[in-house]
């Protein structure tokens, strides 16, 4: 149906007779999937990359949900923006609601790395969210990771992600671990944190 809404009934039909034919192509409850996964990997390499943002822009127009919406969006720009970074994490927050939590925190973790690098407070808030959902969705290793690389820097995110890094040692090490953790989180400039 999406290559339909794309090209046309004609085109996508004879398209996808010859593709079919040629044994590059299969129908599989009625969606296209490449015969082996290296034709696949061989036709996106070899799209320019103008041809492959302006895949992703008209994929990213028809797409059925706002996750995948804001996938396409991503493999359309071309480097950090803000606008895209919002439609990541918004898709990151619909993914946890729905209990999708491990695409959540690769939502999140995408949205941080698109996030423009004046946006620090964003792009730390985003992997704070991020760590939430691998810790949720059972990968309290790589929420631990996210949590210290956020509180190695300064400013109110470091007291965030202490904050939530105390939380993760107290449920993964115990008490001594968090405390140390929560007690970090005091040390800080910024007198509204202090408070």
């Amino acid at each position: 149906e999406l290559l339909v809404r794309i090209g046309g009934v004609a085109d996508v039909d004879l398209a996808l007779d010859d593709g079919i034919h040629a044994d590059v192509l299969v129908l599989v409850n009625g969606r296209v999937r490449f015969s082996h996964p290296l034709l696949g990997s061989v036709a996106y390499r070899d799209a320019t990359e103008p041809e492959r943002r302006r895949a992703h822009l008209r994929l990213a127009e028809l797409a059925a949900s706002r996750e995948e919406q804001a996938r396409h969006l991503a493999l359309a720009g071309t480097g950090p923006d803000e606008a895209v970074a919002a439609a990541l994490e918004q898709a990151a927050e619909a993914a946890c609601r729905s209990g999708a939590r491990g695409p959540g925190a690769r939502l999140y973790e995408q949205a941080a790395r698109l996030t423009p690098s004046e946006e620090r407070s964003a792009s730390a808030r985003r992997l704070v969210s991020a760590a939430g959902a691998h810790l949720m969705g059972g990968e309290p290793d790589r929420a631990r990771i996210l949590l210290e690389g956020v509180s190695a820097r300064s400013g109110p995110e470091r007291f965030e992600a202490l904050c939530a890094l105390g939380t993760l040692l107290d449920e993964t090490e115990g008490g001594d671990a968090a405390f140390a953790a929560f007690e970090g989180s005091l040390e800080t400039d910024d007198p509204v944190v202090a408070a």
